[in-house]
């Protein structure tokens, strides 16, 4: 199997007007997709973000993230292992992100040798 990176983004503005009964049943639905990706054994991990960041660069460190056109912050990540593009875009399909209109970059994780 190989392994993917899942790039999280947007979906924050319509999430920040959520009420406190659709944020936590969008929690429950989030806990239902990680686990069930979990318990298929492909699940490697993966984490929420905070906004606030740093870009660092050759010429130094600067306070925020890497500016996106579309205004889409990645918001978090995920480490899948899947057989394909097409098994990890299965993986990725019922992701409670989507419901509020966000995105997932999906990037095979290139194995190096140590």
């Amino acid at each position: 199997m190989k392994e993917y990176l899942l790039l999280m983004r947007g979906g924050d503005a319509r999430m920040a007007e959520a009420t406190e009964e659709e944020s936590a049943k969008h929690m429950e639905r989030w806990g239902a997709y990680m686990g069930k990706i979990a318990s298929s054994g492909n699940l490697l991990g993966g984490m929420p973000l905070m906004q606030d960041g740093r870009l660092m660069t050759a010429r130094g460190v600067q306070n925020g993230t890497v500016p996106s056109k579309s205004d889409e912050m990645i918001g978090g990540w995920l480490h899948f292992k899947a057989n394909d593009y097409d098994h990890a875009v299965d993986l990725a399909k019922d992701c409670p992100l989507f419901e509020y209109d966000g995105n997932i970059e999906i990037r095979e994780v290139m194995p190096m040798e140590m």
